[in-house]
């Protein structure tokens, strides 16, 4: 006899997957701006036309 308790995939629950997209998304945002402002506190060219193509994922 098998019951509601033995179903497959159910651990995480609904939403965990778009939370963790969310999370992640984040962390590689942070990531980006981060490095892009190390590079113009190095003096390199970064224009801000980058910027606006990773923000808009293009």
């Amino acid at each position: 006899m098998t019951g509601s308790h033995g179903q497959h995939g159910a651990a995480m629950g609904p939403g965990a997957g778009e939370l963790i997209a969310v999370v992640g998304a984040g962390l590689v945002a942070c990531g980006y701006l981060l490095a892009a402002r190390r590079l113009r506190r190095r003096g390199d060219t970064w224009s801000p036309w980058r910027d606006v193509a990773f923000g808009t994922g293009a």
